[in-house]
C-alpha cells in the first residue's frame, strides 16, 4: 500500500482508459432491405397516393368508437403488461450500460489479526488494521463484450417497443372488431323485430281469410309457424349481442356488464374505405410485428458478439483510495492516506469447448431470427393480401345484396296485395315473405362485416399505434405509477 499521490493517480488511470480499445468481437449488424413482392388485390393508385391515416376508427364518424378506444389505450390490461415489459427492457438497458464505467463503493472496517508470523516471530502477536475509503473496480472492455451486451439490450428494448405498439394495434383493432359485431347484432334484431310485426300481420290477414272460408287452417298453421321460427332468431342474436359486449368491457379493462358506455341500438353506416396505404415497403415499415422482428434479429446478432468475447481475457483494474493504519491514533490523518490499484486478468478461454458451445448457441439463435423475420414479412404480406380481398368482396357483396333486398322488398309487397284480392295462394305469398326476411338479415349481416373487413384491413396494415401509442406511449410506460408494494411511491 501506497502513500497517495494524486498524479500518479491520474497517470494510471490514463493509462488504463489507453488500454481500452474500440475492438467489438463478433458481426455488426446492418439491417437488410428485404425482397418484398407487390400487393395482389391493391389499386396501384391507392397504393402511392397520400399518406396513410393513423387514427383510422375515425373515418366511421363514430364518437362511441372514439370514446371506446380512447378508454381501451388508457385502461386495456393488456396494454398494461406491455408497458411494464417496456419500463423492465429500460432497466436493463441502464443496468448493462452501468458495466462499462467503474463500480465504486465506500466503507470502513476494523481487523484485528492475532497469531505467529514465521520467519519474523515465534511469540502470539497481534496485528490491527483501520482501513476506510473508498474501493472501485473497472472491467476494461479492450474485446467489446460489454459493448456488444449493452448493444443487446437496446434493441431489446426496442423489441419490446414494437411489441407494446403491436398490442396497441390489436386492442385498438378488437375493440373496434366487437364494436361493429355488436352493431351489426343491434340491427339484426332490429329487422328480426320488424319482420315480426309483418308475419303478425301476416297471420292475422291469413286467419281473417280462414274465418270468412277463403283460406285453410293449413295457411293458418303455416303462417304461425314461420312467426315463430323467425321469433325463435332473436334469442341466438341477443347472445351475440351481449357476447361482444362483455368482451368490450374486458377490453376496456372492466368487468363484463360493467361497462359505463351508452350502447343503445343505434344505426352504424358501412363506409367505402379510401385507403392510401403507401407502398408495400412503408407497410413493412409499419407493422409491429415486422419491427419486433427486425430487433429481435439485431439482438441476437450483438449476442455473438458477447459469446465470443469469451474467448479473450478479460482484464479489469481494483483500486482502493483513503486511509489505512495500523495504529487508531493517526488513522484518518496525513500520515494514514493511502491508494492502490491493482490489475486483474481472467480468461474462461481455457475452457474452449464450453465457450465455443455458447457461441454456436448464440449463433443458431440468430439463424433462427433471421428466419423469424423472414417469416414475420412472408406473414403481413399474406395478411394484407387476405384483408384487402375480404374487403373487396364483402363490399361487392354489399351491392348485390343492397338490389336483392329492394327487389324481394317489391315482390313481397305485390304478393300480399294479390293475397289480399285473392289473386294468389298463401304459398306464394309465403315464399315472397321468406326470401324479403332472408334478402334483410343477409343484408344486414353483410354491412357489419364490410365494417369488421374494414378493422381487419387497417390492422393489417399496421395502423393505429402512431396515434393512440408512439411517442405518448412511451411517455405513459415511463409514468405509469406500479402499485407492487416494493415500488410504490
Amino acid at each position: 500500500m501506497n502513500r497517495l499521490n494524486p498524479f500518479s493517480a491520474v497517470a494510471a488511470i490514463l493509462s488504463a482508459l489507453a488500454l481500452a480499445g474500440c475492438v467489438s468481437v463478433g458481426p455488426d449488424y446492418h439491417a437488410a432491405a428485404p425482397a418484398v413482392p407487390k400487393l395482389l388485390n391493391v389499386d396501384p393508385m391507392r397504393e402511392n397516393n397520400g399518406s396513410f391515416q393513423a387514427q383510422w376508427w375515425k373515418q366511421f364518424g363514430d364518437p362511441t368508437l372514439d370514446a371506446l378506444i380512447q378508454m381501451a389505450a388508457l385502461d386495456n390490461l393488456d396494454l398494461r403488461v406491455a408497458q411494464a415489459r417496456l419500463r423492465e427492457s429500460r432497466a436493463f438497458v441502464s443496468g448493462a450500460e452501468s458495466a462499462e464505467i467503474p463500480t465504486v463503493s465506500a466503507g470502513t472496517s476494523f481487523a484485528r489479526t492475532y497469531g505467529q508470523y514465521p520467519g519474523i516471530t515465534t511469540d502470539q502477536v497481534s496485528y490491527d488494521e483501520y482501513r476506510a475509503g473508498f474501493d472501485a473496480s473497472w472491467e476494461l472492455d479492450l474485446f467489446g463484450g460489454i459493448r456488444r451486451e449493452v448493444e443487446s439490450s437496446k434493441d431489446e428494448r426496442d423489441a419490446r417497443q414494437a411489441a407494446l405498439r403491436g398490442a396497441q394495434v390489436s386492442v385498438i383493432g378488437e375493440v373496434a372488431r366487437n364494436y361493429f359485431m355488436m352493431r351489426g347484432s343491434q340491427a339484426r334484431i332490429a329487422i328480426v323485430q320488424n319482420d315480426i310485426k309483418t308475419l303478425q300481420e301476416t297471420l292475422r290477414l291469413v286467419q281473417a281469410q280462414a274465418n270468412v272460408g277463403t283460406g285453410s287452417e293449413q295457411d293458418v298453421a303455416s303462417a304461425g309457424a314461420r312467426l315463430s321460427a323467425v321469433e325463435a332468431q332473436l334469442p341466438n342474436l341477443r347472445i351475440d349481442e351481449q357476447t361482444a359486449q362483455f368482451r368490450l368491457a374486458v377490453l376496456l379493462g372492466k368487468r363484463p356488464g360493467e361497462l359505463d358506455v351508452d350502447l343503445s341500438p343505434r344505426t352504424s353506416e358501412p363506409i367505402a374505405v379510401s385507403l392510401p396505404m403507401g407502398s408495400i415497403g412503408d407497410v413493412l415499415a409499419r407493422r409491429p410485428d415486422v419491427q419486433e422482428a427486425e430487433r429481435r434479429l439485431a439482438a441476437s446478432t450483438a449476442r455473438i458478439g458477447v459469446a465470443e468475447a469469451d474467448f479473450y481475457p478479460h482484464v479489469s483494474l481494483v483500486g482502493f483510495l483513503g486511509f489505512l493504519s495500523s495504529q487508531g491514533t493517526d488513522f484518518l490523518t496525513a500520515g494514514s492516506q493511502a491508494w492502490s490499484i491493482m490489475p486483474g486478468i481472467t480468461w474462461d478461454g481455457l475452457n474452449v469447448q464450453r465457450v465455443r458451445a455458447n457461441l454456436h448457441a448464440a449463433q443458431a439463435r440468430s439463424d433462427a431470427a433471421q428466419a423469424a423475420y423472414e417469416q414475420s414479412i412472408l406473414l403481413a404480406i399474406e395478411d394484407v393480401d387476405s384483408a384487402l380481398t375480404s374487403y373487396n368482396e364483402t363490399h361487392a357483396r354489399v351491392g348485390k345484396l343492397i338490389d336483392q333486398f329492394s327487389q324481394s322488398h317489391r315482390a313481397a309487397d305485390l304478393a300480399r296485395v294479390r293475397y289480399r284480392e285473392g289473386s294468389t295462394g298463401f304459398l306464394e305469398l309465403l315464399d315472397a315473405e321468406r326470401v324479403e326476411l332472408a334478402a334483410g338479415d343477409d343484408l344486414a349481416q353483410a354491412e357489419s362485416d364490410i365494417n369488421v373487413r374494414a378493422v381487419a384491413l387497417y390492422k393489417s396494415l399496421g395502423g393505429g399505434w402512431e396515434a393512440c401509442g408512439g411517442d405518448r406511449c412511451d411517455a405513459l410506460a415511463l409514468t405509469q405509477t406500479s402499485t407492487h408494494p416494493s415500488t410504490a411511491r
